[in-house]
């Protein structure tokens, strides 16, 4: 059994978090987000000076999955940046390699984040998906998160983006 470890990051961990994030992408996003638009944000390089900036602001909560100490798995949460959501926390972000997907790091890397949550006082939380990534989709369905109708253009070509959400508490039985 591999042994499975959830660490707080900082921006000395900015190049491992983009790493996992633009590989991530390209995995995930490469059948829904046209090839010239996904290179744009997966380069390491770019998106590890933005996460080094974003990571000392303070303004969010970044953390990183190991398994058997091998980065696999990156997340960021914070208050909503939905001003119809003054109260929510955000998962801005929860990527895995494509290696590690489907073997349950995914569902602790979301009860690590929701914990975190509710230790910021958040009752709810809510996240973006893209509408086609039909994976993702029914992974957060799994964990007992669910659409709340809104919906947004992603930035990301004519991609969609849904907003899901559900109680803290709720999420946190379902995935025990």
């Amino acid at each position: 059994m591999p042994n499975i470890d959830i660490r707080k990051a900082d921006s000395a961990q900015a190049g491992v978090f983009a790493e996992i994030l633009c590989k991530s992408w390209r995995s995930a996003y490469s059948e829904i987000i046209p090839e010239d638009i996904l290179a744009k944000f997966t380069d390491v390089e770019t998106r590890r000076k933005s996460l080094e900036k974003w990571m000392s602001g303070g303004e969010a909560l970044y953390l990183l999955a190991y398994c058997d100490d091998i980065p696999c798995g990156a997340c960021c949460i914070g208050v909503s940046r939905d001003y119809d959501l003054p109260e929510s926390g955000e998962i801005v972000a929860i990527y895995l390699l494509e290696e590690y997907w489907g073997c349950g790091i995914g569902k602790i890397l979301m009860k690590v984040a929701l914990e975190e949550m509710r230790a910021m006082e958040f009752e709810r939380a809510s996240l973006w998906v893209l509408e086609r990534n039909a994976r993702a989709r029914r992974f957060y369905e799994k964990c007992g998160l669910s659409p709340n109708g809104a919906s947004k253009n992603s930035g990301l070509g004519e991609e969609t983006e849904i907003r899901y959400s559900a109680d803290i508490s709720s999420v946190l039985a379902k995935i025990g």
